[in-house]
């Protein structure tokens, strides 16, 4: 899959979400790329999406169809994986790129013009200007991303570990952030994420060496895992 392809994929996928409504943070590999350009050797496997919106119907509605447009059809494998957190009535609702598995993935909720952490029952706020809309372009295509000092600090909070196989672009885009910081964020603003991350390891141990050791596995198949289309189509519709 070359950056042309999954551009048209992209292009199509934010349409898509903007005709609809949603606000959308593109983050992931793909977004990772979009900052390091030329500098950027990472094989993105997947378009990775935070959608900001109340409406969790819409939002399943959407991930079934880009299932079908683009995991649908013989040859076509990218994917196209939707996330939200909703915070409605005092209790979260929650989408992720495969339900039917612990909680392993950390996401961004938004009630009202705020933000926050969430996994399983942790919850943390974070600064409003850290989800700041970045407008950002990859294979000729624009889309929507967060700053890149928030991109960064999203890996963190992966699981509450680092997976082996980000490693390399996550220090290739820590230089970045280092050469171009984004003027009105701070470390401080970002210290959420890290004591986020000691609180999922701590609270949740089973979970985050279960995390560990399935990343592990994945990066040692050089992506057997992660890159199983049909095992993730299924789960996504088990799940439901």
């Amino acid at each position: 899959m070359d950056d042309v392809e999954l551009g048209v994929c992209l292009g199509d996928t934010c349409q898509r979400l903007e005709r609809a409504g949603v606000d959308y943070r593109v983050v992931g590999s793909l977004a990772v790329a979009a900052y390091l350009g030329e500098r950027c050797k990472v094989k993105i496997r997947d378009v990775d999406i935070l959608t900001l919106t109340e409406n969790l119907g819409l939002i399943r509605k959407l991930q079934l169809e880009f299932d079908d447009k683009y995991m649908g059809s013989k040859g076509k494998r990218i994917r196209v994986d939707l996330g939200a957190v909703i915070e409605s009535d005092g209790e979260i609702h929650r989408i992720d790129r495969v339900e039917i598995l612990p909680q392993l993935l950390a996401n961004i909720g938004r009630v009202g013009s705020g933000y926050f952490l969430y996994y399983n029952h942790l919850t943390l706020s974070i600064k409003e200007e850290v989800m700041k809309p970045v407008n950002q372009c990859f294979g000729g295509e624009e889309f929507i991303t967060v700053p890149p000092e928030t991109l960064l600090h999203l890996y963190i909070t992966r699981g509450g570990s680092l997976k082996p196989k980000d490693l390399k672009k996550i220090k290739d885009l820590a230089r970045y952030t280092k050469q171009h910081p984004t003027p009105s964020l701070v470390h401080a603003d970002y210290e959420p994420f890290h004591d986020f991350a000691k609180k999922m390891r701590l609270d949740y141990p089973l979970e985050n060496l279960f995390f560990r050791i399935l990343t592990l596995i994945d990066h040692v198949s050089r992506g057997a895992i992660s890159t199983n289309y049909s095992v993730a189509r299924v789960a996504r519709s088990v799940g439901r």
